[in-house]
């Protein structure tokens, strides 16, 4: 729940700066990839210590969810690897997009970058961050890496927000005729992705996500298909099988060397 209440407080910040203050849309934009390059750095240092703590063995020997077998790369490079590409890249793409439109197409004042109120939306976004990181690295310890996962990883899905906007929110823009279509779409989006990846309970078992037996709808649908070599029953207790091997091996304890 605390973190569903901090994904609202990060996104009142935008909603609250657009709709008093008149935040234009390229401060909002860019507050976005500074808030999420803030994020990165929190889960990262919630990986450092959770290894430090636990020494867990899915920091040392990870298996990324569509790999099989084992590997000898760290969770804290497999998470920190991805995250910074994508974001630099993203950051790069975004900066570049905003210049463009501010020597080509000044009169879109809209998508004017306004530092002053970059800078007092990013303070809030950092104190925000700090907040979070006050109330999980106490008890830390304590948490599965399942739990550290799930909290960390979900922070990987964000990059899929700024590939939607630009796809979906220029679309908006040339329909409205307006620059307020494309920051509409990007705070709808923004905020759906965040209220669905801060739903994961903190106290989540370790099989979540995982029934014993597939949905009935799909099981219904999957009956009714003809020269099937496996059942959906069968494709789904091996997948089940497989995720839970990987989220047991990744809860062994390593002794210290």
């Amino acid at each position: 729940m605390r973190h569903l209440l901090l994904a609202i407080g990060l996104n009142a910040i935008p909603l609250i700066g657009v709709w008093k203050f008149g935040w234009s849309g390229g401060t909002v934009l860019l507050l976005f990839w500074i808030e999420t390059l803030l994020g990165h750095f929190g889960a990262m240092i919630k990986i450092r210590r959770h290894a430090t703590l636990t020494r867990k063995r899915g920091h040392f020997g990870y298996v990324a969810v569509d790999k099989a077998g084992t590997q000898k790369g760290s969770y804290f490079a497999h998470f920190s690897s991805i995250a910074m590409v994508f974001t630099f890249a993203h950051g790069i793409f975004l900066g570049a997009i905003l210049a463009m439109l501010a020597v080509n197409r000044p009169e879109l004042v809209q998508f004017q970058v306004h530092w002053l109120d970059l800078r007092n939306g990013a303070a809030l976004v950092l104190l925000l961050v700090l907040v979070d990181l006050a109330m999980d690295l106490p008890g830390i310890g304590a948490r599965s890496f399942f739990w550290l996962e799930n909290q960390t990883g979900k922070r990987l899905s964000r990059v899929l927000v700024m590939h939607l906007t630009i796809i979906f929110g220029f679309g908006a823009m040339a329909l409205s005729e307006s620059p307020m279509g494309f920051l509409l779409v990007f705070l709808a989006l923004k905020t759906v992705f965040d209220a669905m990846s801060s739903g994961v309970r903190d106290d989540a078992p370790m099989d979540a996500g995982f029934p014993d037996k597939p949905p009935a709808l799909l099981r219904y649908l999957d009956s009714k298909r003809k020269d099937r070599k496996e059942s959906l029953d069968e494709y789904w207790a091996k997948g089940r099988d497989e995720a839970m091997k990987r989220r047991r091996r990744h809860e062994e304890v390593v002794p210290a060397e």
